[in-house]
């Protein structure tokens, strides 16, 4: 069957081939770069959660220990 074919067939057939092949390559790649970008997006705001959480213990600890001063200790911190 290919035996009957030109060559300048062939070649255009190749030269589809390749393309197609082309095609299939950079749209696996653009799908798999989308689904890091999400990924590193849903890290992205988890840190942020973690730090702002971070931040309000660090403000929760500071105000127990102007309570604990201002009861125990007698002492009005401001």
């Amino acid at each position: 069957m290919l035996k009957n074919l030109k060559l300048s067939a062939k070649l255009w057939a190749l030269i589809g081939f390749l393309l197609v092949a082309l095609l299939i390559v950079a749209l696996n790649s653009t799908w798999s770069i989308n689904a890091i970008l999400l990924g590193n997006q849903k890290f992205a705001t988890a840190s942020d959660q973690d730090i702002f959480m971070v931040h309000k213990e660090v403000d929760h600890l500071k105000w127990v220990n102007r309570v604990k001063d201002l009861f125990v200790n007698n002492q009005n911190h401001r």
